[in-house]
């Protein structure tokens, strides 16, 4: 299997630049494989077009379905059928789209594979109590800073420019901007907790478009449109599994990270932000507790979710 990998559509120090597909590639002129949104153009279409399997790893849904370029839309939904086969990181979107082409084109799959070279066995002795990891869209984001900064904490973002409001209580405790990926790893590892949230947190603007879409309610995903959310699985329920730090995940309509790991026994839910304090504290307090579910995190992360177990998927879908 050929495999094209380019990423340079994506800011420097995604995941993504951390992956190195392309070592695993054998050019068997038949299965080509396509990686980063700048391998969707016309140039890589047509230069691989008489490949019999011709597949995608789309990272974009469901966020395509509310941008301005119409195209973008075209391309996630394969509407011109240049892909045999979509995977997907959104597997309501891959419902909603096979049902409506009539074919199984699009295959959900785990967003964040692992290198194998980045994984670090040992175990680290854990210097800090919690962290919050992305960015500041929404009260939920502002009242989860407000619940760990009494805690030994860490606050990782590519910083206020990148945030969908800007809140400047939230943009005074961010300890770490754009840090490195290696990194954000070590310190990952020397954490106990990691807060997040698996939604998407969209503007009036950005319903509306999705609104536009032919049979959009039938996609499970836009079920709380007039909420102002949606599902999206994040790397970081995997980047923390892989480097044992306990997931202490927002429950929500979907629970998509349902899908990758089981609650608990590899992950904590969490109903509240005004809970936070009170959770975090039984779980300090009670560590030796948890300690199992953070390595039950591993072990499926290390068994399931590395790139060599990504691209055994892929070829099976191979003809």
């Amino acid at each position: 299997m050929k495999i094209i990998e380019d990423w340079s559509s994506t800011y420097g120090d995604t995941i993504n630049h951390y992956w190195d597909f392309e070592s695993f590639s054998q050019d068997d002129g038949k299965n080509v494989f396509f990686l980063g949104l700048t391998t969707s153009s016309d140039d890589y279409k047509e230069k691989y077009k008489n490949y019999q399997n011709r597949m995608f790893f789309n990272t974009e849904h469901p966020c395509a379905f509310y941008d301005t370029d119409t195209q973008i839309i075209i391309r996630s939904a394969n509407l011109d059928s240049y892909y045999t086969k979509i995977f997907t990181q959104d597997p309501y979107t891959a419902n909603w789209l096979n049902e409506l082409q009539e074919k199984d084109t699009f295959i959900p799959i785990f967003t964040t594979p692992t290198n194998r070279k980045h994984i670090v066995q040992e175990k680290q002795e854990k210097e800090h109590d919690v962290l919050y990891w992305g960015g500041v869209h929404s009260q939920v984001h502002i009242d989860i800073m407000d619940a760990i900064k009494d805690f030994k904490y860490n606050f990782l973002s590519l910083g206020p420019a990148h945030w969908g409001i800007y809140h400047e209580p939230s943009a005074r405790l961010v300890t770490h901007q754009n840090a490195p990926r290696p990194q954000m790893w070590d310190l990952i590892r020397k954490t106990k907790i990691n807060i997040m949230s698996n939604l998407l947190f969209l503007r009036p603007d950005q319903v509306a478009r999705i609104k536009k879409i032919e049979e959009w309610q039938k996609n499970e995903a836009f079920s709380h449109l007039d909420a102002g959310i949606a599902p999206q699985i994040k790397t970081r329920p995997f980047e923390s599994a892989i480097n044992r730090c306990l997931m202490l995940v927002k429950r929500d309509p979907w629970n998509v990270i349902e899908y990758w790991f089981e609650p608990d026994k590899e992950f904590v839910y969490y109903d509240n932000e005004e809970d936070l304090p009170e959770i975090i504290n039984e779980i300090l307090s009670n560590w030796q507790d948890y300690e199992q579910i953070v390595e039950n995190a591993f072990d499926k992360a290390i068994n399931n979710y590395t790139i060599d177990h990504f691209i055994e998927i892929v070829k099976r879908e191979c003809i």
